[in-house]
């Protein structure tokens, strides 16, 4: 994920000709940019022991980082290509996506730890 990112960020738009063409749902953008830092936000969350899993302040530095990532993704649009631009809105959708995976994933390795200590 963490190179498929820059390349998809970096990319002329040009290439997304052929996708353009296709009829366009609203939002469909952002939802893009949302589903990919929630993958790449599960990707991390994986990386981490089981016992760090279930912490908060993991999913909340995993949220932070991944939203930092967006947002440096997003100035690198801004300043090293001359065909994309810096999207508030995409940096946001970036944190959404990342914020809600880090709420979930972390919610559900709580739970998996509680059943599996209970009695």
């Amino acid at each position: 994920m963490l190179a498929v990112i820059p390349g998809l960020s970096l990319l002329p738009p040009r290439l997304f000709k052929p996708l353009a063409a296709a009829p366009q749902l609203p939002g469909a953008d952002k939802f893009a940019h949302a589903l990919l830092y929630a993958i790449l936000t599960l990707t991390i969350f994986r990386a981490l022991p089981a016992a760090v899993r279930g912490r908060w302040d993991a999913a909340f530095s995993i949220t932070a980082a991944a939203t930092l990532y967006g947002l440096i993704m997003e100035l690198c649009q801004r300043y090293l290509t001359s065909s994309r631009s810096f999207d508030m809105l995409d940096a946001t959708a970036n944190a959404a996506g990342a914020l809600v995976c880090s709420a979930i994933a972390c919610s559900l390795c709580r739970r998996n730890i509680r059943n599996s200590t209970a009695p």
